[in-house]
């Protein structure tokens, strides 16, 4: 059974490169759709995010990438292409090429879809269409992260705060930092003064 719907949906998608729109009233007759992007729908009006594509995008084709199934369900990912040659969400033709990704679970039973949830990356169609704002995140410098956390945390344990601001100053100035343990420094040996005698011990004279 979860074969025979994984092949069902696959036929749904190719009806749709084909721009049979009556595979919807036959695959989908009374089907509740939902989307974040556009919200629940009933029945007939299922139509009408599929022949908005395709009259926004004439050339609109949809590619299954990867489906799993069980019980009842059938999880899809896929990938729809097309050109942008007619009106869209109030959006004038661009002609710019667009590329979306999304993933639809559909519920069928005895043969028909009765339920499909359906998610596409909207922000990424708004973007490549210019209806939202690029973003160019800022370049960010590894080892100036670790500093700024390692200043955050403190000193290792057995570390003093003289040989941790120490050992910061040394990791600016070279460029790197160690992460092993912390070798304090060894201290010269201090030899001791040599003691005067006392007067009141006697003293040695060969004269």
């Amino acid at each position: 059974m979860s074969e025979a719907n994984k092949a069902l949906i696959r036929r749904a998608f190719e009806h749709m490169n084909e721009r049979d729109t009556s595979v919807i009233a036959e695959l989908c007759p009374d089907c509740v759709y939902y989307s974040p992007a556009i919200g629940e729908l009933r029945g007939e009006t299922h139509k009408k995010p599929f022949t908005s594509l395709l009259s926004a995008f004439p050339d609109a084709r949809w590619t299954v990438e990867d489906q799993l199934a069980e019980g009842d369900k059938v999880v899809t990912r896929y990938v729809m292409t097309g050109t942008h040659n007619g009106e869209f969400m109030g959006v004038a033709p661009t002609g710019r090429q667009i590329t979306i990704t999304g993933l639809c679970l559909d519920r069928i039973v005895e043969g028909k879809i009765v339920e499909e949830w359906d998610e596409w990356n909207a922000l990424s169609m708004m973007r490549e269409l210019g209806m939202a704002p690029t973003t160019n995140p800022k370049r960010i410098d590894p080892m100036a992260t670790i500093r700024r956390l390692r200043t955050q945390v403190g000193p290792e344990p057995g570390q003093d705060m003289h040989q941790h601001a120490h050992a910061e100053a040394n990791s600016s100035s070279h460029g790197s930092y160690s992460t092993g343990p912390h070798k304090p420094p060894v201290a010269a040996p201090v030899e001791e003064p040599k003691r005067a005698p006392r007067s009141d011990q006697p003293r040695d004279d060969p004269y």
